[in-house]
């Protein structure tokens, strides 16, 4: 599929000011440029931006919250779609353009047996893993639906193909168990946080709490962690 990409004469600006009467002082700036998607339902016309922070050129589907489609080409370009042309749907009014990486967190909580707080380090000590996989918006194609449908009028653009990197929700998960029952405070801190045994994470433990006492933790104190209850005493 192919878009026709234009730019507005100035008798089509004109005759598009006359459509909008007063709003012509607030005329965006990205509008020297558009694509016709050929929607038939309509409106054909949608602009071609550059205005978002970190992005290339985008067709606009909507400012607030911002949704920026994929113009189609650019699938054509390689297997992975760029980050700078990778489609954005976003439901809050404005998308924050800076994350405070000191003071961040990603909290652990619900059903699950330990909260916990993760800083931007704790994350990244986890086993990362990669994964080639699409992205599609449920939305998108919605503009040729036929009869018309509420939502985003999107063309083909609102997917992309990435590979991603990141850890697993379930080492996360996992990690909480292993947190609740790892927990000794005469070990070092690399155990103390779970790392498994043997593994490079915990390579770097300088102290182990005696064995009689991490198998008494285990054996009579796991249940105590897991049911939440206090342990019984002989």
């Amino acid at each position: 599929m192919e878009h026709a990409i234009g730019t507005p004469s100035r008798r089509c600006f004109l005759q598009g000011a006359s459509i909008v009467g007063g709003m012509v002082a607030t005329f965006p700036a990205w509008a020297d440029s558009f694509v016709t998607l050929d929607l038939p339902g309509g409106p054909n016309w949608r602009d071609l931006t550059t205005a978002f922070p970190q992005k290339g050129q985008m067709i606009l589907q909507r400012t607030r919250p911002p949704l920026l489609e994929t113009p189609f080409e650019v699938f054509d370009r390689g297997v992975f779609t760029p980050n700078d042309q990778f489609f954005v749907r976003w439901h809050w009014a404005v998308i924050p353009t800076e994350v405070n990486i000191d003071s961040f967190r990603l909290a652990v909580h619900g059903h699950v047996n330990q909260q916990l707080s993760l800083s931007l380090d704790d994350i990244l000590a986890l086993p990362r893993v990669e994964l080639a996989a699409v992205n599609e918006c449920s939305g998108n194609s919605r503009g040729y639906f036929a009869p018309r449908v509420a939502g985003g009028e999107w063309s083909n653009g609102a997917m992309g193909n990435a590979l991603w990197t990141g850890v697993r929700l379930k080492d996360v998960l996992d990690r909480t168990v292993d947190f609740e029952m790892a927990y000794n405070p005469n070990d070092c801190p690399e155990l103390r946080w779970a790392a498994p045994e043997n593994s490079q994470e915990a390579s770097t433990c300088k102290r182990r709490a005696p064995q009689a006492q991490k198998a008494k933790m285990s054996s009579d104190y796991r249940n105590w962690f897991r049911e939440r209850h206090w342990p019984t005493h002989s």
